[in-house]
């Protein structure tokens, strides 16, 4: 058995660290990417992911089955 709290503490942890992981990935993407307009590629890398993180954030995507 463990401690509820204790699970919380650590599923917010790991979930920071996938968070920040997917928040690095429009600056590390776009030159490699778009090495002709990497700003661009970066906003709409990042703008992506963003999306990504309010739907996981709320409970779901919206393609979700039923």
């Amino acid at each position: 058995m463990v401690a509820v709290e204790d699970v919380g503490i650590e599923l917010e942890r790991r979930y920071a660290a996938v968070r920040a992981r997917l928040m690095a990935l429009p600056a590390k993407l776009a030159p490699v990417l778009c090495p002709e307009d990497p700003m661009t590629a970066l906003a709409q890398i990042e703008a992506a992911v963003i999306e990504a993180l309010a739907e996981l954030s709320a409970g779901g995507t919206d393609d979700a089955d039923p």
